[in-house]
């Protein structure tokens, strides 16, 4: 599938500055940037049964980007221009693009890219629109193990109930039994885990974002806890090899691949930036595959930067950035250097390789059918 999206909302946006933090002087050695980032601002995919506001009119429709997320994205992708100039050009041959199937995130891609890739002089093709299409290509979302959790693997599903159904798991839900109860009854969702718990969570984040009224049973202390179990379920469903292969490896993989491709000059010179438009899931996955996840949700925009370097005298080596502001749409990203564990942060590129082959499945689709049993996944879907 391809997608192009036609910006109208961008006409007379202007660029706002932001600092770019990384020297010019790494600019020079700079060879590949892999961007892996989480749609915008969304609407609830979903309400619990007993949900107050069930009649409240959501204009986007259910799960889909807002105007907050689509400023989000676009100020994102203003960050990465200032952040990679002159490296990049305005050349879109420069980009290479995926996302997922979702509305969301194929709009967020979009969103980005109309400012990361805002076209220069000789790519402007009407003077009433500072944009030019950039193609978004993605796969049908059962069959797309790179960009979206709800994608179908009966072994992923399978270990995350067994992880689940643990002693540590069992023992972690039992610390919420009475909560869950509690919560269940109020909302008429059966809420008994982390993820049915992170589901409900999400919805009622929302609407309290929105300015919505929680119902009295949601208490600041009840909010907060479900807040907690819910930035605990991306360390507890994803700490296992099994399922960081299965829902996080495949992306992972690509990256890697790029990466060799280009040091071998196995790849068009003028390539620069793969850039993939995903869900929170896939964000925690990724992480915890890494050995970098920070024990927090991927907020809405999380972006992991995978940078390969090659300079003149010495090695390939590879830096990992992630960036998780809590206000992306104001342009100001936090943007962190990472250490992936057995390496440094210029981590040379053989040793990244080998760092992260454990988890890169050389067949996700074999991998996936290898057991029958499937439950559900929680996630930003």
């Amino acid at each position: 599938m391809i997608s192009f999206c036609i910006l109208f909302s961008l006409v007379g946006v202007s660029l706002a500055r932001s600092v770019r933090s990384i020297e010019d002087n790494d600019l020079e050695h700079l060879k590949l940037v892999s961007v892996i980032t989480r749609h915008g601002d969304r609407t609830p995919i979903t309400l619990y049964p007993n949900d107050p506001h069930e009649n409240y009119e959501y204009i986007e429709g259910r799960g889909q980007l807002t105007i907050l997320g689509k400023r989000q994205h676009y100020k994102l992708g203003e960050y990465l221009r200032e952040r990679y100039t002159p490296f990049i050009s305005s050349n879109p041959r420069e980009v290479s693009a995926r996302s997922s199937a979702k509305h969301r995130t194929l709009a967020s891609a979009h969103l980005n890219l109309a400012a990361f890739f805002r076209p220069s002089e000789e790519w402007i093709f009407t003077d009433e629109l500072r944009w030019q299409p950039i193609p978004v290509f993605s796969d049908p979302p059962t069959e797309d193990g790179m960009l979206y959790e709800g994608s179908r693997c009966p072994a992923a599903k399978a270990e995350q109930t067994r992880i689940r159904n643990s002693p540590a798991g069992q023992e972690y839900i039992s610390q919420f039994t009475q909560l869950f109860e509690e919560v269940t009854q109020h909302s008429g969702m059966n809420v008994s885990d982390w993820d049915s718990a992170a589901d409900i969570f999400s919805t009622l984040a929302i609407e309290k974002r929105r300015g919505l009224l929680l119902p009295d049973w949601v208490t600041e202390d009840v909010f907060n806890t479900l807040k907690s179990i819910t930035q605990d379920s991306f360390r507890l469903s994803y700490n296992t090899t099994k399922i960081q292969r299965l829902r996080g490896g495949v992306v992972i993989g690509d990256v890697v691949k790029h990466m060799q491709q280009k040091v071998n000059g196995e790849i068009d010179p003028i390539k620069k930036v793969f850039f993939y438009s995903t869900h929170d899931v896939v964000i925690a996955a990724v992480l915890n595959a890494l050995g970098v996840f920070n024990d927090r949700a991927p907020p809405f925009c999380a972006t992991v930067l995978i940078e390969l370097h090659s300079p003149p005298e010495g090695n390939a080596f590879v830096r990992v950035h992630y960036s998780n502001s809590s206000t992306p749409e104001t342009g100001e990203q936090e943007v962190h250097l990472l250490t992936l564990p057995g390496c440094s942060s210029d981590c040379p590129l053989n040793e990244f390789i080998d760092l992260t082959k454990h988890v890169i499945p050389e067949n996700w689709k074999e991998e996936c059918f290898a057991t029958t049993s499937e439950s559900g996944e929680h996630g930003d879907e």
